[in-house]
């Protein structure tokens, strides 16, 4: 699954209850240019966009799309060791949690 495959299939699955306000987030997946999105929640649904279109998201992180992936199609959560360890960085845990609850499990 590619990563726009894997933005599709997580906007067919975002619970827009989850989010009263529009919230937007900025990802980076890896170092090439197709690794970075920029997503925004909210009641009215999700939009994605692959790159950088904003100069401010309410969330940033930044890690590996294998970390995303357990992320958003698991049920992995990252813990305190993870962002210790180094293999995730952001700005807003909470709004990290957040995120990952959002999605409906299959």
């Amino acid at each position: 699954m590619t990563l726009d495959e894997l933005f599709q299939e997580m906007a067919r699955r975002f619970d827009r209850q989850s989010f009263s306000t529009a919230t937007s987030y900025y990802f980076t997946l890896g170092a090439l240019p197709e690794q970075k999105w920029t997503v925004q929640l909210g009641p009215d649904g999700m939009s994605h966009r692959q790159g950088k279109h904003s100069d401010r998201a309410d969330c940033v992180l930044k890690t590996s799309e294998e970390l995303f992936r357990a992320m958003v199609l698991g049920s992995w959560m990252p813990g305190a060791a993870d962002f210790m360890r180094g293999r995730l960085k952001t700005n807003d845990i909470g709004l990290l949690q957040r995120f990952g609850k959002s999605f409906a499990r299959p």
